[in-house]
């Protein structure tokens, strides 16, 4: 095997380490992961540190070959989860964001939305006329020009499923946080592609 064919085989095995962790022991942070599996491996080059995007593809590929009908369905359940939520606000533009959209999501992952309002107000009497129970949450999110914010949000659960309901401003130059996986602006889904992403999967059954 050729140097450049180890190192590549030395990275995926790391992923497919780190992926592992992340599944089964409920870590949330990538860069944990990796630093988990490097030394489980016994590999110190970090250099071979595999890029967040391809644990992230070896978390669905895990799902898909050693769980794949309970992995779907719950992944199913958490997306027909977040479209109820999301049509709680839908007059605030919601979004679903993080691994219940990519599709990497465990089984303690958290539903993750992104809604646009000035109005804190507005979004707690749709959280206390729905009954919903709720704290106040806040989350730090990076953007563009190396910029760091502290977003608000409220942490509130369904059917034992956290939900994250991130507030940002209606109009701002701090709409779109950049993702912790890839670095690029955070990729989601509107409710209408939502909800003709869980009429495909209804198809597909």
């Amino acid at each position: 095997m050729s140097k450049n064919n180890a190192s590549l085989h030395l990275r995926d095995m790391l992923a497919k380490e780190a992926a592992r962790l992340i599944i089964e022991n409920g870590i949330k942070d990538f860069g944990l992961a990796k630093r988990k599996a490097a030394k489980i491996l016994k590999i110190k080059d970090i250099c071979l540190l595999p890029r967040n995007s391809e644990i992230e593809n070896n978390i669905i590929d895990r799902h898909m070959i050693f769980d794949e009908d309970s992995y779907l369905n719950n992944l199913n359940k958490m997306r027909n989860l977040a479209l109820k939520i999301m049509n709680f606000f839908i007059e605030f533009s919601p979004r679903l964001v993080g691994p219940v959209f990519s599709g990497s999501a465990t089984y303690n992952s958290p539903i993750e939305i992104h809604v646009f309002s000035d109005s804190l107000e507005d979004l707690i009497d749709i959280l206390n006329k729905e009954r919903i129970g709720f704290k106040n949450f806040q989350k730090r999110y990076k953007f563009h020009k190396k910029s760091k914010l502290i977003i608000p949000g409220f942490l509130f659960e369904i059917d034992n499923i956290s939900i994250n309901l991130m507030i940002f401003r209606e109009k701002g130059e701090y709409n779109f946080p950049l993702s912790p996986i890839d670095k690029k602006p955070m990729k989601g889904i509107t409710r209408n592609k939502l909800i003709k992403l869980l009429k495909e999967f209804s198809a597909g059954l």
